[in-house]
């Protein structure tokens, strides 16, 4: 599962759009969707999808509860990493400051090395 955060001014025109390159596009948030899956080389050319993540978890906007929800995710990865958050059309109220400290901590916990320049 995927994680799309869609631009422009109207979610469901994105959404289509977003649609011709992936599976399943369902709009959860504002300015956010989800998708079982991705053509990676097609996304990237589209004109209303900013970026498209691999899903770990859903979760309210909380710190409180993505830091719980990371704790808890499988993660078959290695390597580097950074967290970056942000507050898709300003919607959340949650500060992306202290996303990114809480979850980049639950990560070095986990064993992973931050790397800010090139994760």
């Amino acid at each position: 599962m995927y994680w799309l955060e869609l631009a422009g001014e109207t979610d469901a025109f994105a959404a289509r759009e977003a649609a011709t390159a992936a599976t399943g596009v369902d709009l959860l948030a504002p300015g956010i969707a989800r998708t079982g899956g991705i053509d990676g080389a097609h996304v990237r050319r589209l004109a209303y999808t900013r970026a498209a993540h691999d899903a770990v978890a859903r979760t309210d906007a909380d710190v409180d509860a993505a830091v719980a929800a990371l704790r808890a995710a499988p993660l078959d990865r290695s390597g580097s990493v950074a967290v970056r958050a942000r507050d898709v059309r300003g919607t959340s109220g949650v500060s992306t400051e202290a996303v990114e400290r809480e979850l980049g901590s639950v990560l070095v916990d986990r064993g992973f090395d931050v790397d800010l320049d090139d994760p």
